[in-house]
């Protein structure tokens, strides 16, 4: 006999995974934090670089920028769903989503056009390019909002739910205005952004941290910072001391030639 399914008499899943869907959807920028100097990392190793004058060296250390997008309108559970920049992850010092500033972009000793190709800069004049504005620093958007394209990517790992995962990402170059011109009326609209819905701490400065930005900061971030290449004599480990805090020491710790 010919096989058939009624998916009518299925039950759904006890554990459903949501998600910020396929699309273009208002947000807002809701938190920034800058999470010290770390190696950039492969495979549990110091990353090196695989071309020109310098191949087969270590590279060195970049700042790390932790950059969240709540998504008001989208569904959830516990918490507002987010998108977020330089994620950490595991043991051995790795990130995901990385958001990095090198040394040489906050020297300006580079040409702008070169500048421009990174991602720092990308998301700068993105946001800028939406707000009409001309500010020097990802900082300065906290509060403002946008409409941004997202693209989804399935997980090939099921939960215990047999669930697969579906991951939510966006590109710099999909920060849009909250303003458009209608294709039949030629008239400009304007898409409203719902207001957080989550709770996030002040902006965490490197370089003028504050009790209460640290106390706001989520733990995992915290325990980033810690580790990071030039907390040790830092104005944040002199904070995170003087609050009576202990260090954390990374569990795997790469040499300098990056093997």
């Amino acid at each position: 006999m010919a096989v058939s399914v009624d998916t009518n008499s299925m039950s759904e899943s006890s554990k459903e995974t949501k998600y910020i869907e396929e699309g273009t959807h208002p947000a807002r920028c809701v938190y920034y934090a800058e999470l010290g100097k770390h190696y950039p990392m492969f495979k549990g190793k110091r990353a090196v670089y695989d071309s020109g004058k310098s191949m087969g060296e270590a590279k060195p250390a970049e700042l790390l920028l932790h950059l969240v997008f709540e998504f008001p309108n989208a569904p959830y559970d516990i918490a507002p769903l987010c998108i977020k920049t330089s994620v950490p992850f595991g043991t051995n010092g790795e990130f995901i989503n990385k958001l990095p500033v090198s040394d040489s972009l906050t020297s300006g000793n580079i040409s702008l056009s070169f500048a421009n190709r990174s991602k720092y800069m990308k998301f700068l004049n993105a946001m800028n390019s939406a707000c009409g504005t001309t500010r020097k620093g990802l900082h300065e958007f906290i509060g403002e909002g946008f409409l941004i394209a997202v693209s989804n990517k399935v997980g090939t790992k099921a939960d215990d739910a047999g669930n697969l995962p579906v991951y939510s990402n966006m590109k710099p170059e999909g920060i849009q205005k909250t303003s458009f011109k209608h294709p039949a009326t030629g008239k400009i609209e304007q898409v409203p952004v719902p207001e957080a819905k989550g709770k996030y701490g002040p902006i965490f400065d490197w370089d003028n941290p504050t009790k209460e930005a640290w106390e706001g900061m989520p733990e995992y971030l915290r325990k980033a910072v810690k580790v990071a290449v030039n907390y040790p004599g830092s104005a944040v480990e002199m904070l995170v001391t003087g609050l009576g805090e202990s260090p954390v020491e990374p569990e795997s710790k790469p040499d300098d030639t990056g093997r």
